[in-house]
């Protein structure tokens, strides 16, 4: 789906998501800012093709929100705010934590059978065990009856 190819509703829904994020609004606001019910907008979301023009427009938003977000971080951090300053500093690849991660594993492998047939023998003759016992209980309750 294309641009062209959307109808006014549509077009007026993917301009509210454009400031959606900007102004944090909520679904219903992005109804209203886009003049249609919010079932419209739900409707229209429906849509796949519509759906991720919708998510575009509003990472677009979002993205579009960053420098003022860098620059409130780097405000808190000019003043003392320090996880703003680290989290500043390691976007810039200026820091990073130091972490040594050592990994002393065994891999075993279960080796209570030999192999297939033995297990396969096994499984058989726990379950004719258990057929059995389920045999014998029905005959006893069939005999009290």
């Amino acid at each position: 789906m294309e641009e062209k190819d959307l109808n006014e509703a549509q077009k007026h829904i993917l301009a509210a998501a454009m400031e959606a994020g900007q102004k944090r609004m909520s679904p219903e606001e992005v109804a209203r800012e886009a003049g249609c019910a919010v079932r419209t907008l739900s409707k229209h979301l429906k849509d796949p093709t519509f759906k991720s023009m919708f998510k575009e427009a509003m990472t677009s938003s979002i993205t579009a929100e960053t420098p003022a977000i860098l620059h409130a971080f780097a405000e808190a951090a000019k003043q003392g705010q320090f996880k703003q300053g680290k989290l500043l500093l390691e976007i810039a690849g200026i820091y990073s934590e130091k972490a040594t991660i050592d990994i002393n594993a065994e891999v075993k492998q279960d080796t209570t059978f030999k192999d297939d047939s033995e297990r396969e023998e096994f499984i058989k003759a726990t379950l004719n065990a258990y057929v059995g016992k389920q045999e014998e209980e029905d005959e006893e309750t069939a005999k009290e009856e």
